[in-house]
């Protein structure tokens, strides 16, 4: 379960899917019952690929749909294919734009993803390996470029959480390629919109998914701006 940054070609990179929160859901995260949400703003070369890929997958390897919010970009967001949707998030950062995708999303399972990333093969049907219930699936993401930015990425861990469980569960989320269950988003209210740069509303996201239920339920009454 891979994901490459800063990179327009693929590499391998095989890890085992990490889980944030166990609930003991039932539903198992099938391919067709994934909504994929990408939001976007002013990268007109990262969703060109992601076109690229999304029309280059089989109807059998094609998820439920793919949403991409337009977070006010300068030019309007151009993507025209089969099973997607153009939402706009009117500018107010990364994590309203998810909301506004996961919200209008039609499937038991949200998989988040950025738009400077391409999906490895399998994604996001790998997201089942492993499963085990949980509320919220991590994966993995890779550099993929040779730059010094790719380098220190990677050398830095910038792209894989930093705390993680004794059992081997990451503590939080990293939203460039994520997979959370529609009622748990609902019961947290999502992400949380005082966030309003791409920094920190994906952490805050899986700390409050992994906080137990009685807590969790406290968090989803509260408003949240739509």
């Amino acid at each position: 379960m891979t994901l490459a940054l800063f990179s327009r070609r693929p590499r391998g990179f095989p890890v085992a899917s990490a889980a944030v929160s166990k609930l003991g859901l039932e539903e198992t995260p099938r391919l067709k019952g994934i909504s994929v949400v990408v939001p976007v703003r002013d990268n007109p070369e990262g969703l060109a690929r992601l076109g690229t890929w999304w029309r280059g997958l089989a109807e059998d390897e094609r998820p439920l749909e793919l949403i991409v919010v337009d977070d006010a970009s300068q030019q309007p967001v151009e993507f025209v294919a089969e099973e997607v949707r153009i939402l706009q998030g009117g500018g107010r950062g990364p994590a309203c734009a998810r909301n506004v995708g996961w919200r209008a999303a039609k499937g038991l399972w949200v998989a988040f993803l950025d738009s400077d990333c391409l999906p490895a093969a399998g994604w996001p049907s790998s997201f089942a390996i492993g499963w085990r219930g949980e509320v919220a699936v991590q994966g993995a993401v890779l550099a993929m470029g040779k730059d010094w930015l790719s380098r220190y990425y990677e050398s830095q861990g910038v792209l894989r959480p930093m705390a993680w469980t004794e059992d081997g569960r990451p503590q939080y989320l990293i939203s460039a390629n994520c997979l959370v269950h529609r009622s748990a988003l609902e019961r947290v209210g999502g992400f949380s919109e005082r966030f309003p740069l791409a920094a920190g509303e994906d952490v805050d996201l899986g700390l409050r998914l992994s906080q137990p239920p009685c807590v969790r339920e406290d968090v989803a009454s509260a408003d949240v701006p739509s």
